[in-house]
């Protein structure tokens, strides 16, 4: 077993190179997808400069904190659209109070009631994570290839 314990030894700075490639390339992807979303956001309170990324244990996540970045995404009211299984929406109402034709809430911004009305929806997060895909794949290749680099 003397050979499988140098054989293993042996790896582990190549698999600390490759593992640091693919988080540099992970980070790059990040930043590109959170820049592709925000050019495609809609200019609502603040929504664009909101987006941002996160690179943790659960992968890659692009999003806004933002409750209204889930109804510009999916629409509101009747137009509501559930969009893509992987998109996960986690604003107050969940699914931006599919069906109703009007509803009154509370805009905290303006500290007053209003009247929602039915918003079609305006996606940005789902396109930029799938219309760019060949660029993502681009972005991890390059940091791939310089992981012979770190070793």
């Amino acid at each position: 077993m003397a050979g499988a314990v140098e054989l293993s030894s042996g790896l582990n700075p190549a698999l600390a190179a490759l593992e640091s490639a693919s988080a540099r390339g992970m980070e790059a992807i990040g930043a590109a997808a959170a820049d592709h979303a925000r050019a495609l956001a809609p200019n609502w309170e603040g929504l664009r400069e909101s987006v941002s990324f996160v690179l943790g244990e659960d992968g890659l996540q692009v999003g806004s904190p933002l409750d209204i970045a889930a109804y510009a995404e999916l629409g509101t009211g009747r137009l509501y659209s559930p969009g893509p299984e992987w998109l996960h929406n986690r604003a107050p109402g969940g699914r931006g109070r599919a069906g109703q034709e009007h509803w009154v809430f509370f805009d905290d911004r303006r500290g007053r009631f209003r009247v929602g009305t039915p918003q079609p929806p305006k996606p940005f997060l789902a396109p930029a994570m799938t219309d760019y895909r060949e660029e993502y794949a681009a972005l991890l290749a390059r940091a791939l290839a310089g992981a012979e680099e770190d070793q």
